[in-house]
């Protein structure tokens, strides 16, 4: 998907959480500055990926949202964090990336590993109760449970 129209996509995706967020619950969103930046350069996420977080970061301060899904988003500083965390770099060992958690602790991943034709690649959800520490990519493909196939599908069905 080109640049142009991937951003229009993330813009309106971005509209309708905020359309729909519950009472009291004020999504913010917004460019990314340059520590975030330099954060999102170093996890190697794909440019498809990258334009979102570089435009539509969450903000820190955003709660829990999202519950039809059962979701939270992560700002930038949260994905950084579950990197460095055991169950996050034990996945990213395997070249996947936590960018959103559920309320019970399962993470939504991007496979960075897993690239479609337009550069896109699929989002699952990952079971925080196995210890993937010896896992290799076959292992946690049996446990992994498809979600999209892009970030902005995931966004659009949010």
């Amino acid at each position: 998907m080109e640049h142009e129209t991937l951003y229009d996509g993330y813009r309106k995706a971005v509209a309708e959480i905020m359309a729909k967020a519950a009472p009291g619950v004020n999504p913010r969103f917004g460019p990314a500055d340059a520590k975030e930046l330099r954060i999102l350069h170093s996890l190697e996420l794909p440019a498809s990926i990258a334009v979102f977080y570089e435009e539509f970061a969450p903000d820190e301060k955003l709660g829990v949202w999202g519950i039809e899904r059962d979701c939270v988003l992560l700002p930038i500083a949260g994905i950084e964090w579950y990197t460095s965390q055991r169950l996050g770099k034990n996945l990213k060992r395997n070249r996947y990336v936590v960018f959103a958690t559920t309320l019970s602790g399962d993470v939504y991943c991007f496979d960075l590993d897993a690239p479609s034709g337009n550069g896109d690649v699929p989002v699952f959800l990952i079971s925080h109760e196995n210890d993937y520490s010896q896992s290799s990519r076959d292992d946690i493909a049996l446990l992994r449970k498809s979600v999209a196939d892009s970030l902005l599908v995931f966004l659009m069905d949010f």
